[in-house]
């Protein structure tokens, strides 16, 4: 409900003789809106390996005074470009006052970091504090490199004082860029 009626009726009586006792009882009716106070938080680890699976853990909570419905959350998860790695939409219906719930959401690491994760909550109920509808967390990325060395030779054979050459094929198969890589 988004708002109740509440009505005050007071009289008045006295031992002397009252002239007019039309003017003896008064009220007063007043509307009371509800009001939610909905927020959200997301935690992330602190860090991962390029490629790891991990999981984002997001908190939606009514710390209002009155039920909050139509409740709806969002989690992104960005890469360092901005790009969207993983996203989800939770329908969460109403939230009582002072009720929660958690939801989560695995995806891979991506490349290179950081990667950051944003979630947001709504609710058609009046609120007395927006500020708290968006969480936010950060997860550094460590890099991980899959180099691999092929080396074939030129002839499969070769006299006394010929000549041998080798091609050498280095391949890194990633996920993630190979830093201060030496061949010797």
């Amino acid at each position: 409900r988004s708002s109740a009626s509440c009505a005050s009726i007071r009289s008045v009586t006295s031992t002397t003789a009252d002239n007019n006792s039309a003017n003896n009882v008064a009220s007063v009716t007043v509307t009371v809106s509800a009001l939610a106070d909905v927020s959200t938080t997301v935690a992330l680890p602190a860090n991962a390996t390029a490629g790891a699976i991990v999981t984002a853990s997001v908190t939606y909570a009514n710390v209002g005074t009155s039920t909050a419905a139509e409740v709806t959350g969002t989690l992104y998860i960005r890469d360092a470009s901005g790009t969207v790695v993983a996203s989800a939409t939770y329908t969460l219906g109403s939230l009582a006052p002072e009720a929660s719930t958690q939801r989560t959401l695995s995806f891979t690491v991506a490349a290179s970091g950081p990667l950051s994760a944003t979630s947001t909550i709504t609710t058609t109920t009046a609120e007395s504090n927006a500020a708290n509808n968006v969480g936010t967390a950060s997860m550094t990325v460590d890099g991980l490199a899959d180099l691999s060395l092929a080396k074939t030779a030129s002839v499969s054979g070769v006299s006394a004082g010929g000549t041998l050459s080798y091609v050498l094929v280095l391949v890194n198969a990633g996920p993630s860029a190979a830093q201060g890589v030496s061949l010797t």
